[in-house]
């Protein structure tokens, strides 16, 4: 059972340093996240899986975030408060690292309130973080620096206080900085889908590819820009290479294959029970 979690706990890094989440808008999915997290969360520490323990904090923070903004479950907070407040247990309250999760935190309480909100309270909050901005831009701390930007970012996206062209300039500014961030993509991505500028998506993913040739997100995604089964069928062929789990894409390669002994192989795939599924 326990080399259950450890894959359920090696996806969802990978969901988290993929910066896959951010594509997610499904409030089904969003709860199957938030469930298993849940599960992880209680089952590892820090004692256990080190800095990987951060990561499914954060993402849970974030993912309760995304789950609020489309379901307005209000009880995700004070799970989502419980974490904050265990990170504040281990770390200083000075640190950068600690600040991030309190502003994360932070965010999500104006998210529970945003029926009272006032464009004063979200500008404040803004002001907020630009000052730290401020301080991590002067000092040599540049990963801090990608991630409350991109905490910046998300949270406009959220409350919607910018349009979506100027989220994308300031998106491709941090791209420029920081060419090697996958999460910066994906959310300059996900931008360019709400445009439904479809050329820019496809161009994107297949940078994510470059980058990272693994990333069977990446696979899945650009599947649905390609326009004929050729490709498609390229694009599943290279998710279930990285991955196991993605059933429709050994339904996919099932139907499409030429290949007698890959069509036999998915279909064998395809009578497993699917615990972990993407």
């Amino acid at each position: 059972m326990l080399s259950y979690y450890h894959s359920l706990k090696d996806k969802y890094v990978f969901i988290f340093t993929s910066g896959y989440y951010n594509q997610v808008i499904d409030a089904n999915i969003l709860r199957a996240y938030n469930k298993d997290l849940t599960s992880l969360l209680k089952i590892f520490d820090y004692n256990a899986i080190g800095t990987n323990y951060y990561q499914l904090v954060e993402l849970f923070i974030l993912n309760g975030f995304k789950l609020y903004s489309v379901s307005k479950e209000k009880e995700l907070y004070y799970e989502i408060n419980k974490y904050v407040d265990v990170l504040k247990d281990n770390l200083s309250v000075d640190s950068t690292i600690y600040q991030y999760y309190n502003y994360l935190n932070q965010g999500y309480k104006l998210a529970l309130s945003s029926d009272k909100l006032t464009g004063d309270v979200i500008n404040k909050y803004e002001k907020n973080i630009e000052g730290v901005l401020e301080k991590l831009e002067k000092s040599t701390n540049s990963v801090q620096y990608l991630k409350m930007n991109k905490l910046f970012i998300n949270f406009k996206m959220n409350f919607g206080s910018m349009s979506i062209n100027s989220i994308i300039i300031l998106l491709q500014s941090l791209v420029d900085k920081f060419p090697l961030d996958i999460e910066c993509k994906w959310i300059l991505y996900k931008c360019y889908r709400i445009l439904k500028e479809d050329l820019y998506c496809e161009n994107i993913l297949e940078n994510i590819i470059v980058l990272q040739p693994d990333n069977y997100l990446a696979w899945i995604e650009l599947a649905n820009y390609k326009k004929d089964t050729k490709s498609q069928l390229e694009c599943h062929l290279q998710v279930v290479k990285y991955c196991k789990y993605s059933k429709n894409s050994w339904k996919f390669i099932s139907k499409n294959s030429e290949n007698p002994k890959i069509v036999s192989l998915s279909e064998k795939q395809l009578k497993k029970n699917f615990i972990i599924e993407v």
